[in-house]
């Protein structure tokens, strides 16, 4: 394997690992607002948050253990780093678009949340065909709700919709 490869690779890793710390806490902070209760009587956040710490603390370790890996070969992977601009708007992007969902899913509900969630990230992923874009959305949202709300009994938020 050339230099370039071992390069990507490792850049490739570091963001996995960083993406399932960023997605950790996220669980971490939605286990908080579920209310934790107390040991004898825990609350419907005790087991996530449990988790959420367990898997936040595992990707760091996981993350140092590669670094000091890689700063240990005689490999200097790090000095030849170069954010490529147009990958790091897309996963700026998917990122912005996970906040506003995750923000605005009880306001305007879950059915359209999600809708504008898979659009963002078709954009992202470089779909231009609008059309596409929307019935890819549309069947998805809906799969998805009718799945959860029908088949599980899953309440999700209707929002403005107020299905």
């Amino acid at each position: 394997m050339d230099t370039e490869q071992t390069g990507e690779r490792s850049r490739l890793q570091l963001v996995i690992y960083g993406a399932i710390f960023v997605l950790s806490c996220f669980y971490l902070v939605g286990s908080l607002r579920l209310g934790l209760g107390n040991i004898a009587n825990p609350g419907p956040g005790f087991f996530p948050l449990i988790v959420s710490l367990l898997l936040s603390l595992s990707s760091l370790v996981v993350t140092f253990q590669y670094i000091l890996r890689l700063r240990s070969s005689q490999d200097r992977i790090f000095s030849s780093i170069e954010v490529d601009s147009s990958k790091f708007s897309k996963i700026i992007v998917v990122v912005m678009s996970l906040l506003v969902y995750i923000a605005t899913i009880h306001q305007v509900g879950f059915l359209l949340s999600t809708f504008w969630l898979i659009m963002a990230a078709l954009w992202a992923s470089g779909e231009r065909r609008a059309v596409r874009m929307i019935v890819i959305s549309a069947l998805a949202s809906l799969f998805v709700e009718l799945v959860f709300v029908n088949f599980l009994l899953v309440p999700l938020p209707s929002g403005i919709l107020k299905v």
